[in-house]
């Protein structure tokens, strides 16, 4: 049975969304934040629609984003080894437990700490590693490899299928970066894919952790954090404890920005839809394989050493 997403119960997901770079906030910096807007737009079907996008006062906002109140992690009792800007590794012998808290995959510099937690875990012969990834919004891919060197020896697949069109910008802007091989220019409107073979992870040579591994999720794990989710999950590396993700599974990406020529404001525009590894074509949040909530983790891990 699928649990719904109670997104306004996640303090992290509260203040991402009060802060992110929304549509509705440019209007609002650009223009005035306590101005309506009349917007009329165009859907994929080709229809025509309006909406009208209220505003809110500045003292409102700053309010709503001062007022967030922060709870207690489950954690927080268990003492820090080490942190980072993009992280915090925790471990408690007596509880047989390892906690890497990782709040965005920031950059390929990361694995440097990634690798540090897995070999203090599998030094200590720690039997249980939890990566908390409860409201990471996500950020580069380039740490996956960190992870899965630490958890397999196999070739595993990150995507079933990626489908991407293509375009001018497309062409110009080489979002995958210079070693892929882009289509020519004939191309150019149609829609092309790349499988499954193509889009796997190589195995590197890594001592493997040994140990039980869980991920830990819930309505603040998006992008690809929540892509991250359904890897492990799709191809059996561990366990996914907590809520459905806010971000799903299968997913859109490599956005394309634009600057609207009078407003100046900018758009990012997707430019492909990935699709997680079990082939599941839906664009829904990823299910935990266990529902536990943040105030019950520490009796759940308790319960299954």
């Amino acid at each position: 049975m699928m649990e719904k997403n109670h997104y306004g119960k996640n303090r992290l997901f509260r203040k991402s969304f009060i802060t992110q770079n929304t549509f509705s906030r440019e209007l609002w910096l650009y223009g005035g934040m306590d101005k309506h807007f009349s917007v009329v737009y165009e859907t994929p079907t080709l229809q025509v629609k309006s909406t009208l996008l209220k505003g809110v006062s500045q003292p409102s906002f700053y309010s709503k984003v001062g007022g967030v109140v922060e709870v207690l992690n489950a954690f927080d009792s268990i003492p820090v080894l080490y942190n980072w800007e993009n992280g915090a590794y925790r471990v408690l012998i007596s509880d047989d437990i390892a906690v890497l808290q990782y709040f965005k995959f920031g950059s390929a510099t990361d694995s440097v700490y990634i690798n540090k937690a897995f070999a203090d875990a599998e030094k200590k012969g720690v039997s249980r590693f939890v990566l908390d990834l409860r409201g990471n919004i996500g950020g580069t891919t380039k740490v996956y490899d960190a992870f899965f060197a630490h958890l397999t020896q196999d070739s595993i697949p990150y995507f079933s299928r990626v489908e991407y069109k293509v375009s001018k910008e497309l062409l110009d802007r080489k979002p995958y970066g210079n070693r892929f091989k882009y289509p020519d220019e004939a191309n150019i409107g149609k829609q092309c894919e790349l499988n499954a073979n193509s889009l796997r992870y190589s195995p590197k040579k890594s001592p493997l952790y040994l140990g039980r591994f869980y991920v830990l999720c819930d309505e603040g794990t998006f992008s690809t954090a929540s892509a991250f989710c359904a890897i492990v999950q799709d191809n059996k590396l561990g366990k996914l404890i907590g809520r459905a993700t806010g971000g799903m599974g299968s997913s859109f990406g490599n956005f394309l920005v634009f600057m609207l020529p009078n407003s100046k404001i900018p758009l990012l525009v997707s430019s492909a839809r990935y699709y997680r590894p079990n082939g599941d074509r839906e664009f829904t949040p990823v299910i935990p394989d266990v529902f536990v909530d943040d105030c019950d983790l520490l009796n759940f891990f308790n319960k299954c050493k």
